[in-house]
């Protein structure tokens, strides 16, 4: 009897360590599935994107993470190309350049935004750089390009279009310099309208985020 008492015991311990095992299965394949449906890639914006209101417009909200300020080295951040009906001027694109950097904002973002994104910049080729965050690091981003076959000689922006980068500039405390450097590019004098500018400003009319410090957008 007090062996079959104490193997009685042991099926019991099994069972309750079979039961513990199952249990934490299925909360490891839970945060699986979560994970796969929250993967994410790394965004480095240098033009209207920098400011974080400009990504909501296209991108119904979702989530946006602030990863930091980089800088990518060997570009120089220009306004060319076709005349953006957008925007109503140049837009900006970068180019390689030695010895230059351009300055921006790498955004982390789901993995679901990047066909949004992609439609956004139809007229640019998308490609891999090594960003340099502030701190140091060094992460891998996926960034835009103005297509060759689009870019004509240099031209300017409309000065709502470089309004938006100087916002965003300052909303994510890129460097001074940069920001002064971008404080005195020329634009076309548009007097406007330009009805995205008009969904931007309201945005950041709408979005407490922006009364925030930088460390709150994170």
């Amino acid at each position: 009897m007090e062996k079959f008492g104490v193997e009685n015991d042991l099926v019991k311990a099994r069972d309750r360590l079979n039961g513990k095992l199952r249990l934490i299965g299925r909360i490891l394949n839970t945060q699986e599935v979560n994970l796969l449906q929250r993967m994410v890639f790394l965004y480095f914006a240098y033009g209207s994107n920098l400011l974080r209101q400009r990504l909501l417009c296209n991108q119904s909200g979702q989530l946006k993470r602030f990863k930091g300020v980089g800088k990518l080295q060997d570009y120089e951040l220009r306004f060319k190309g076709y005349t953006s009906k957008s925007w109503s001027g140049h837009p900006a694109t970068i180019e390689a350049c030695p010895g230059s950097d351009v300055w921006g904002v790498v955004w982390e973002l789901e993995d679901q935004l990047a066909q949004a994104l992609d439609e956004q910049e139809k007229s640019y080729a998308k490609f891999s750089v090594s960003v340099t965050l502030q701190s140091g690091m060094t992460v891998d981003c996926v960034t835009y390009q103005m297509q060759k076959r689009t870019v004509e000689e240099t031209g300017v922006p409309s000065p709502q279009y470089l309004d938006v980068i100087r916002r965003g500039a300052r909303q994510n405390g890129l460097p001074s310099e940069y920001r002064d450097w971008l404080d005195r590019q020329p634009h076309n004098n548009n007097p406007g309208p330009v009805p995205l500018y008009r969904k931007v400003m309201d945005l950041i009319q709408n979005d407490p985020s922006c009364n925030q410090d930088i460390d709150k957008l994170t």
